[in-house]
């Protein structure tokens, strides 16, 4: 239905509540925090552009155009008041550094509450290695080393193969990039339809052209080919292969993960044994260059 100019829209309930993880609030406090839903409509380039809608705001995110949110301290639920804020420059082309209003009412105001760390909580996670709270801690800790330590590896190796890279020449086909180009951007494309997005509103949001998209993913295609190419090269010349006996322990150590047979995992993964090939051959030339 198209929007009618002045008329405040009924709001739909976008986020439940009644599922214990909000907490109603009956105003807006500052500093900003908590979740609201309010319906708008805006007016921008001298109310030549008007758009109904229903949005849901998680205050403190800054997701929204700067100083909207600041305006919203002190609103109730079903009031109604005019913002005025400015687009910012680098927004769509047809509305960047403009001002806009916009005429919202506040349909519903929720505070997010975190569950307590107590024996509770830690019952209610079902996982048996975790018994207090201090367990969840040193799990937690030992998550965030592991994470910290494996971005750490993966920037090393990058660096080296990059320096390879520099001192590499290379002849790729050009079918063979402009394949992948064209691969990824039609994964690009699909993504933005599941995020209900036409690929001409995102050019027209990033204010691009399909050049200059076709131009970044050729950059980073031609740089992934020559990572593959170098990977490739010294898997070679060091030997690196995989054995079928390290392909079916990788088999066995998911068989004992989630507790099902062999040959259920492997009926369930049917097609997909390049990929746990390139995966087992890829963590032992991780192995390898990070002993070299």
């Amino acid at each position: 239905v198209e929007p009618e100019v002045g008329k405040i829209y009924p709001i739909t309930v976008i986020v439940n509540t009644d599922d214990g993880k909000y907490a109603k609030l009956p105003f807006i406090t500052d500093p900003l925090d908590g979740e609201v839903a309010l319906a708008y409509q805006y007016y921008a380039v001298a109310r030549s552009q008007q758009k109904g809608n229903v949005y849901t705001l998680k205050l403190g995110s800054h997701s929204f155009i700067e100083g909207f949110e600041e305006q919203l301290v002190g609103l109730k639920e079903n009031d109604q008041k005019t913002i005025n804020v400015k687009f910012p420059a680098n927004y769509v082309k047809d509305l960047a550094g403009k001002d806009a209003t916009f005429d919202i009412v506040m349909h519903e105001i929720k505070e997010e509450k975190l569950p307590l760390l107590d024996e509770n909580f830690i019952k209610e996670l079902g996982d048996e290695t975790i018994k207090t709270v201090e367990d969840l801690k040193a799990k937690q800790k030992e998550s965030i080393q592991k994470t910290k330590e494996g971005q750490a590896k993966i920037n090393l190796i990058k660096k080296i193969i990059d320096k390879v890279i520099e001192s590499s020449e290379f002849e790729i086909a050009d079918n063979i990039i402009e394949g992948d180009v064209e691969n990824n951007l039609e994964n690009m494309k699909q993504q933005l339809q599941q995020r209900g997005l036409t690929f001409e509103d995102y050019l027209k949001m990033q204010n691009t052209t399909l050049d200059k998209i076709k131009e970044e993913i050729k950059k980073s295609v031609i740089e992934d080919l020559k990572s593959y190419l170098v990977t490739n090269e010294i898997c070679d010349k060091e030997n690196i292969v995989v054995d079928p006996k390290e392909i079916d322990a990788e088999y066995e150590k998911m068989s004992k993960l989630y507790g099902m047979e062999v040959s259920k995992i492997k009926d369930a993964l049917k097609g997909q044994e390049n990929r746990i090939y390139s995966d087992i051959k890829s963590k032992k030339f991780e192995e390898f260059i990070l002993k070299a």
